[in-house]
Order: structure tokens, then sequence, then C-alpha cells
């Protein structure tokens, strides 16, 4: 099945202009704006796509870089593209804050005459990136959604006409609270919202009247063993993307999510793994209290930060190290925390064995015939 390589072979000698920005090329997008655009020297605004990733290809070590092992070819395909090495770059904000817990990347790409688009960078490898898409289930807004919001306020009043706003993971996130909560008339100047496999909101985001008001422009994709997706709430319809890989969370990878033409391959329904994680999740966080939620998410977040480790990869590389100060620091909680542990990771073990029977055939019929006596 094709992807998205496949797909700029096909249309990349189509402008904008000649053929309108897609669905695919908001993905595409999406995935440019994980680029380590801070390894290059000099400023970025006003320099066309194929220039910077040019520039990008000519640093040393750039594999070690980038965060996905597509994101080379990718950079290769822009390139030689002339719908992409065309579009021009601008305002590149990216910061990352331990004390606030702060993980932020965002860039505004001119696509044709009076359209720009907005793209935000999901979570990177850092712990802090994690930790900050985790605090979301008992915080909102988080800082980077507050600094979303911000962005778009920023760019709407630097450049004239629509925007397009698109992110993967916590960037579709992204998306989705700045568009809804940007004043009025940045809102009216918004024609399409894309959320690529991001985590929703919690009711009162849901019920709000900007929500509402934009939500008819929000498209949201999910692949078919969606788990990060899932997470919290939607209102908004969502399609099913089928993808190449069968283990499911390595579908939330988007070099993974399949096409044909200048659409999606979709698929009628997730898979039942993914109701299943869905379901459990969704019964465990209803099952807590907000001060629970954080106090879970802060725990792990310390244990995971006395390794010393300032991303997933670096940890995983120094596994055995990494494991010996993971279990110093359990051994080390006070009494009243490992109790408070304990009582929430009991609960999800309860929530996921209520829910069993959506992995389980023989369960699901079971279940079925009780619930008709």
């Amino acid at each position: 099945m094709a992807n998205i390589f496949d797909y700029i072979k096909w249309r990349g000698d189509l402008s904008v202009e000649q053929c309108d920005f897609n669905e695919i090329d908001g993905l595409i997008m999406s995935a440019f704006s994980y680029l380590p655009f801070h390894v290059l020297d000099g400023a970025l605004d006003g320099k066309r796509l194929g220039e910077i990733a040019d520039s990008l290809l000519m640093v040393e070590n750039i594999e070690k870089e980038v965060i996905y092992k597509g994101d080379i070819t990718l950079l290769e395909s822009f390139s030689d593209s002339p719908r992409f090495n065309q579009m021009k770059f601008y305002q590149h904000d990216d910061i990352y804050d331990s004390d606030s817990q702060t993980q932020f990347s965002a860039i505004t790409v001119k696509l044709k005459e009076d359209l720009y688009g907005v793209f935000f960078r999901g979570t990177d490898t850092t712990l802090v990136g994690w930790k900050e898409d985790f605090n979301m289930t008992f915080v909102c807004p988080v800082p980077s959604q507050k600094m979303a919001t911000k962005y778009m306020e920023k760019v709407s009043s630097t450049f004239n006409g629509e925007f397009i706003v698109c992110g993967h993971s916590k960037g579709g996130n992204l998306a989705i609270y700045s568009s809804v909560f940007s004043s009025a008339n940045v809102r009216d100047r918004i024609i399409r919202v894309c959320n690529y496999d991001g985590p929703g909101f919690d009711v009162d985001i849901l019920g709000s009247y900007a929500y509402k008001d934009i939500a008819e422009r929000i498209d949201t994709y999910i692949p078919q063993s969606s788990v990060v997706g899932f997470l919290l709430g939607h209102e908004e319809e969502y399609r099913i993307v089928h993808s190449s890989q069968s283990i499911g969370i390595l579908q939330h990878e988007l070099y993974t999510w399949e096409l044909m033409g200048n659409q999606f391959i979709y698929v009628d329904d997730v898979t039942s793994s993914s109701h299943f994680v869905d379901s459990t999740l969704k019964d465990w966080l209803k099952g807590i209290s907000y001060e629970q939620r954080e106090l879970f998410v802060d725990t792990v977040y310390t244990i995971l930060s006395q390794t010393n480790a300032k991303t997933v990869k670096q940890m995983g590389s120094r596994w055995f190290s990494s494991a010996r100060a993971i279990l110093k620091t359990i051994k080390n909680l006070d009494e009243d925390t490992q109790a408070a542990v304990l009582e929430i990771l009991s609960s999800l073990a309860k929530c996921a064995k209520s829910n069993m029977f959506m992995i389980n055939p023989m369960q699901q019929i079971l279940k079925k015939k009780k619930s008709q006596e």
C-alpha cells in the first residue's frame, strides 16, 4: 500500500495553487514540523522548505538529531518536490523548560497566496514532553496549550489571509485547543483544523461555545489501533486510517499510515484491542480523582527522573543503570505514597479485567448471552 512518500512522488509536481491542500498534505507538514530546525544557523524566516531540507541534510550526523527514521527520507523528498520545496517557512517557536514541564514547538508555512498553514509539533522523546502530555489528565490548560493559543494570535496578526491548523499527537490537541481559544476574529479565519491521532479534552471544553463554533471545521484521523488519539474525550467525528504496522502503539507513527491518491485508506472500525484500551483508560480515569491522577503522574515522573536521562532513548540505551535507579527510588518512596500508587494501579487492573471481554471472543459471547438473560 502507498504511504506519504508515494504521495510526494505522485502529487509532488503540482503546486497548492494547482491542486488544493488536503488531508495528506496536512499529515506531511505535521511530520515536517518534527524536524530539528534548531541545529541550523541563521534566520529561517522566508526561506523555502527545499532550502531548509537541503541545509538539514548537510548537517553532520543529522540522523542522530531526528526523531523518526522516516524523517531523513522526508527531507530528501522535500528537496526534490516542487509542491513542497517552494513553500515558505516562518515563525519557528521552540520552547523546552523542565521547571514548568513544557515542551512546545510550532511553525507557520505559506502554502500559497493568502493561505497559511500552522503546524504544531507533537511530543518529542524528552521525559518532560511526555510528562506534559500526562498532565493533561488533571490540568487544563497545560503550558503548551497556552503557548499554542498565543502563537495563533501572533501569526494571525503577522500574516493576512486564512489558516489551516494541523498537528500530530499532542500537536493535534494543540491545533484544536489554539483554534478553539483564539479570539473570534482569528477563529473566523481558520478554514480547517486537522488532528492526527491527538488526545482529546474534558467535558468543560467539549461543551463550550467556542468549541462548538469550530467543531464542524475539525477533522480528526486515528489509526485502527489507536491509543493516544482515544485519550480523554472527542465530540468531533473521527475517521479511522489503515496502518501498515500491526502493533497498536506503533501505528501512532505517521509514516505507517496508508493512502490511495489524495486520501487515506479508511476502515470501518478500530480494532478490539483499541476498544479495550480506550474503555479501560476511560473507566480508570473516571474512577480516580484529579488529585490521584496528579499524584500518580508526578510519582512516575519523579521515579523516571532519577535515571538522569532527559529522553526516553537515553533511558533505554543505559537500561541497567536506569532500572537500578528506578528500583532504588521506588524503595525510598514514603509509605503513604507507595500505598496511594498501589491503590491507583489496582484500580487500573480492575478496569482492565472488566473490559477484557473486548479482546476475547469467547468472553464477548458470554457477556452478550448474560445481558440477554
